[in-house]
């Protein structure tokens, strides 16, 4: 073999024949592939081979997320098509269209947005939107005033007073929660349009709504926390209960860091507020062995009843959290409500 034989052998990528393969225009492949391997030169490699067959720019489409990355792979395929060299593929696209290099806008690839947008323009009476609709990049105060208008609604009043009724009858947050449902309707909104009576279905919207408010208040009751009770206090926190955990049968483990705030996390949660607020949501003022700690471990208790005193300066945001983590709905009595 000889040494440029050897030299080009290697600098081959392992899977060349499949990133050949995937230039075939009369088919279609799925590229699956880590960050840094070279997706985007294969699809701009892929674009370039499709606009050599094509009759027009405009009918090859790459669609991305962001504009930086659209403008990059623009960038990308002009060059290629401006460095084209006899007889490539390259070479054959720019032959076939000239245009391209002059007018760089004329090639297709475009954000989901912009492909979305221009969807809409297309057809509006078949998608049933207006013919100047936008995407809102920040739709969270077209979601709250949703929210007001819903609330507000003769129609739907009966099922809001469930909602508020689940929350205090607190307004505030129940804007908050629907703003949140709508932000993420994609989830439940096929679920509430099944025309069919489906247990499963219902059971998997309670789920979804009482999941949102979980994580609304959580996420809440975290920020609340790290803002009013110094990391220090926090971490002598989680380390007593972690400890506590370890010394109370059928206790949820708890980890070095904050418990997440999705809904599955709620255990935890109510398992780390028990161990400075009382049931009656009061600053917690003794321990014993049904909280974790037994008679024979004195050092771990004096120090819960330092760390304690020290929380008390925080007492009125730990007490109002916790009053508020425990409101909050189980899914398991959830679930069986809705069977």
């Amino acid at each position: 073999m000889s040494s440029s034989t050897r030299n080009q052998t290697v600098a081959d990528p392992p899977d060349k024949a499949e990133r050949e393969r995937a230039l075939d225009v009369t088919r279609s492949f799925i590229v699956q592939a880590p960050a840094g391997s070279g997706k985007t030169e294969l699809l701009t490699q892929r674009f370039v081979h499709l606009l050599a067959v094509v009759e027009s720019p405009g009918d090859v489409v790459a669609i991305t997320f962001t504009r930086k990355a659209a403008a990059e792979m623009r960038a990308r395929i002009t060059e290629r098509l401006q460095q084209a060299q006899p007889g490539s593929v390259a070479f054959t696209a720019r032959d076939r269209h000239p245009a391209a290099l002059s007018q760089p806008e004329l090639l297709r690839v475009q954000t989901f947005d912009t492909f979305f947008r221009a969807l809409t323009r297309f057809a509006p009476v078949a998608l049933g939107v207006a013919t100047d609709a936008m995407i809102d990049e920040a739709p969270q105060q077209r979601y709250e005033s949703a929210a007001v208008a819903a609330l507000a609604s003769r129609e739907i009043a009966p099922q809001l007073q469930i909602v508020l009724g689940r929350l205090d009858a607190n307004y505030a947050s129940a804007v908050e929660l629907i703003a949140m449902l709508l932000a993420k309707r994609d989830q439940w909104l096929p679920l509430s349009q099944n025309t069919v009576h489906d247990a499963s279905a219902s059971r998997a919207l309670v789920e979804t709504i009482a999941s949102a408010e979980i994580m609304r208040v959580l996420n809440s009751a975290r920020s609340r926390l790290q803002s009013a009770v110094p990391a220090v206090q926090i971490e002598e926190w989680l380390r007593l209960a972690r400890f506590a955990s370890t010394h109370k049968p059928d206790s949820v483990a708890i980890s070095n860091e904050w418990p997440s705030t999705a809904s599955t996390a709620l255990p935890e949660w109510l398992q780390l507020l028990e161990l400075s607020v009382t049931k009656e949501n009061g600053m917690r003022r003794q321990v014993n062995v049904s909280n974790g700690f037994p008679p024979t471990l004195k050092a771990e208790k004096e120090k819960w009843i330092t760390h304690q005193e020290q929380m008390g300066e925080y007492a009125l945001d730990v007490c109002e959290i916790a009053q508020g983590i425990r409101a909050l709905p189980r899914l398991a009595d959830l679930m069986s409500d809705s069977d």
